[in-house]
């Protein structure tokens, strides 16, 4: 599957020059839209699934890094490079604290562009893996406690009097380490005549 993303600068002849020379490239990389502003960009992206922007900074109406704020309150996934005709430091140093996979001066040399491109396919991966992790470990957890409050019901609410076997009060003792501290307390009633 492609990784999509969308282009975004104030001048056309830009982004058709970088678009062309993405499609030129014949990675695993699509442009599926572009913008002439981050106001633009930012009603795109809530209408597109992306992976990657990549945005000039000076721009009307919304510049680049407001974009980038913007998008990583609410997709902190989304790769952003960012494209400039300025070597400030200023913007260099937004775009670091932003969080940016990188910062290309313009006019944009192919094997830069390129090399930034592959950059940003192995955050994505790299992000995509660690959400697989993550997610394992949280359906891991669920199952755990759902295991223990199992095992917890059925030692609570059985019927009968016998007493908790010695598998039982093992996985009892194993959860309570986990989760939280327990105490099981067997109460014998006797019958009054």
């Amino acid at each position: 599957m492609p990784f999509k993303g969308i282009v975004v600068d104030d001048e056309a002849l830009v982004r058709n020059g970088i678009i062309a020379k993405i499609n030129n490239y014949c990675m695993d990389v699509i442009i599926t839209g572009e913008a002439k502003n981050g106001f633009d960009a930012l009603n795109l992206i809530h209408k597109m699934e992306i992976d990657f922007v990549i945005t000039d900074i000076k721009m009307p109406i919304m510049d680049g890094i407001e974009l980038i704020k913007q998008v990583r309150e609410q997709n902190p996934l989304i790769e952003f490079i960012i494209i400039s005709g300025y070597a400030e430091f200023e913007f260099a140093k937004k775009a670091i604290f932003l969080g940016v996979s990188d910062y290309i001066l313009k006019p944009i040399e192919n094997e830069v562009l390129r090399e930034a491109l592959d950059r940003i396919i192995k955050n994505i991966d790299n992000k995509s893996k660690q959400n697989k992790v993550m997610e394992t470990y949280v359906l891991s957890s669920q199952n755990q406690f759902l295991n223990f409050e199992h095992a917890l019901n059925y030692i609570l609410f059985r019927s009968g009097t016998d007493n908790m076997n010695i598998r039982e009060f093992k996985e009892l003792e194993e959860f309570k380490q986990k989760f939280f501290t327990m105490a099981v307390v067997h109460i014998e009633t006797s019958k009054i005549d």
